[in-house]
C-alpha cells in the first residue's frame, strides 16, 4: 500500500485504503501540508473534507494507503462519452418502441371493450 511518505507537500491526495476500520477522506481531495511531529497534516478540499479546515492523523496508523486524487471527470474521454451517448439513444429507442407497444395494446383492449 502506498505511503504517505512518498509524497510531497502540495499534492492533492486521498485515501484509498481504510485504516482501523475509519474510512474517513477515502475518494475525498485533500491537500496535503506535510508530516511533523508523527502526525499528517492537510488540508480539506471538499465539503465531506471540510473544505478549508486543517486535520491531522497520527502517522502510525493513517500513514498507509494514500495515492493521489483523480478528478472523476477526467475519467470521461471523448470516446467513451461517445460510447455513453450512443447507449443512452438506444436505451431510449427501446423506451419508444415499450411505449408504443404499450399503447398500441391499450388501444386494442378499448377495441375490444366496445365490441
Amino acid at each position: 500500500m502506498p505511503h504517505i511518505t512518498r509524497y510531497v507537500p502540495g499534492d492533492i491526495l486521498t485515501r484509498i485504503h481504510e485504516a482501523n476500520n475509519n474510512r474517513s477522506f477515502m475518494g475525498v481531495p485533500v491537500f496535503f501540508l506535510g508530516i511533523a511531529n508523527n502526525h499528517i497534516y492537510f488540508v480539506g478540499l471538499s465539503i465531506q473534507a471540510e473544505k478549508g479546515k486543517i486535520h491531522k492523523l497520527s502517522l502510525d496508523y493513517y500513514g498507509e494507503g494514500w495515492d493521489r486524487y483523480t478528478e472523476p471527470m477526467t475519467l470521461f474521454t471523448e470516446e467513451l462519452l461517445e460510447r455513453l451517448l450512443n447507449r443512452i439513444r438506444y436505451q431510449n429507442a427501446l423506451d419508444s418502441a415499450a411505449q408504443s407497444q404499450q399503447q398500441l395494446e391499450t388501444a386494442q383492449q378499448m377495441m375490444n371493450l366496445l365490441k
